[in-house]
């Protein structure tokens, strides 16, 4: 189980839910955006977000274009996504308790 603050369990299940958006391993970030998406201070997702990729839980590199790419690092967490994978919607802000729950409900994996 991995031991994440409020902070970083947003940014967290937002680069999870942006790769499997791209269906992809790894998937564009622009910070100020994702940070707005998530509903934090674009300070507040850096910290957040930095945290994360000090603790190897996201990777992230730049592409040759300059672009940041990100993935999630943590076991299974990684593989390609599959048809009717658990997937958070970010759309209307940060997914509630309940989204969280049916999440961890469908993959098998408790976040916290």
């Amino acid at each position: 189980m991995l031991n994440l603050s409020s902070y970083e369990t947003r940014v967290f299940f937002y680069v999870m839910s942006v790769t499997y958006t791209f269906h992809k391993h790894e998937a564009p970030l622009n910070i100020s955006k994702a940070a707005a998406e998530c509903g934090l201070h674009r300070q507040h997702f850096h910290r957040a977000f930095q945290s994360l990729l000090n603790r190897q839980i996201l990777n992230a590199r730049t592409n040759e274009r300059g672009r940041l790419l990100v993935c999630v690092n943590v076991d299974g967490w990684c593989a390609e996504p599959q048809p009717k994978q658990a997937v958070l919607d970010f759309t209307n802000g940060p997914p509630d308790d309940e989204a969280i729950d049916a999440f961890e409900k469908k993959t098998g994996r408790s976040i916290s």
